[in-house]
């Protein structure tokens, strides 16, 4: 097997890897946010025989703090990656906005073996920091469920308190510079909370598994469930204060296996960024949602973001 340098490829052209934006391959029940939008029949969404009412947003800003990307000739783990090589590395994490499209530095001396990789794998921070706005076609109201507090206005945005906490959108009739909410709350239901697979379609390709582990080192998938924060139902909500879960890792099934050759000059890695948060409306009046009934407090104002998670693809070039 011939050894291939890599960067002193990509050198020829640019010695980086681009971070660009997809649209999901799979249609959503979901409908995309308009000047119009309100808490009506055309945003509800039910699932699990509960109704909700929101509608898609791409963010202004969607920013991953990377610590390493790479690519692997079979499936990886945190603790086991020896059929990989890393292609990026950075200890204190690059932090890199999605949304623009980005790019970032191969690691110098990088090599590959000629060969086929089937699976690609990212660490990057539990927490991402997420800006929105929206204008509205009319005055619209939202409402921060941990004051009770409303503001109203036809521009709203994101104030910068941490989404899924039911207070992360402020409404103003003047438009005004959103601050980044950030999100970090556990995935799966493995053990300690700590891992989950998923499947998902990349551009329109057949759907591939993603495996992904929330850590607390780059290497461990010991995490303990002490850091968590339950609700009353006992579902996992976020971290406490002080957590050491740092780091989500995910590998990923390439949807076409990479095959690197002599001519190999570079690697893309493609992110869902279109669509891929929400604006969450309070449950309209005559409605009922995951709290109940409409309680008459402001009911069918705007309340959070959501966030659909991390979505990635790999292809070489």
């Amino acid at each position: 097997m011939k050894n291939l340098s890599i960067f002193k490829a990509v050198a020829l052209f640019s010695a980086v890897i681009f971070l660009q934006a997809f649209s999901a391959g799979t249609a959503s029940a979901q409908t995309v946010c308009t000047a119009s939008s309100i808490a009506n029949d055309t945003h509800k969404v039910t699932e699990d025989g509960t109704d909700e009412w929101y509608c898609k947003k791409t963010p202004d800003e969607l920013i991953f703090t990377i610590y390493e990307i790479g690519v692997c000739t079979t499936a990886s783990s945190p603790d086991d990656r020896t059929a990989c090589t890393a292609l990026f590395t950075n200890t204190d994490g690059y932090a890199a906005n999605l949304s623009s499209g980005a790019s970032i530095p191969m690691s110098a001396g990088v090599t590959l073996t000629e060969g086929t990789y089937n699976t690609g794998y990212i660490i990057v921070d539990t927490t991402q920091k997420i800006k929105i706005s929206h204008e509205f076609t009319n005055s619209t109201s939202a409402r921060d469920n941990n004051t009770s507090s409303e503001t109203s206005g036809k521009f709203c945005f994101t104030n910068g308190n941490d989404l899924g906490d039911r207070d992360s959108i402020t409404c103003a009739s003047a438009s005004a510079a959103a601050a980044s909410s950030t999100y970090a709350k556990i995935i799966g239901d493995g053990p300690n909370f700590n891992n989950d697979s998923i499947a998902y379609a990349v551009g329109g390709a057949a759907a591939q598994t993603t495996k992904i582990w929330v850590l607390d080192t780059q290497t461990s998938t010991t995490a303990s469930s002490g850091d968590l924060n339950l609700d009353g139902g006992g579902n996992p909500q976020s971290f406490k204060a002080g957590s050491i879960r740092k780091y989500i890792y995910a590998d990923q099934t390439l949807s076409t296996p990479m095959k690197i050759t002599a001519n190999s000059t570079g690697l893309d890695i493609a992110f869902n960024v279109q669509g891929s948060t929400s604006l969450l409306f309070r449950t309209p009046t005559g409605g009922s949602g995951p709290d109940g009934a409409a309680d008459g407090n402001c009911d069918g104002c705007l309340e959070d973001v959501a966030f659909e998670g991390m979505k990635f693809a790999f292809t070489a070039n």
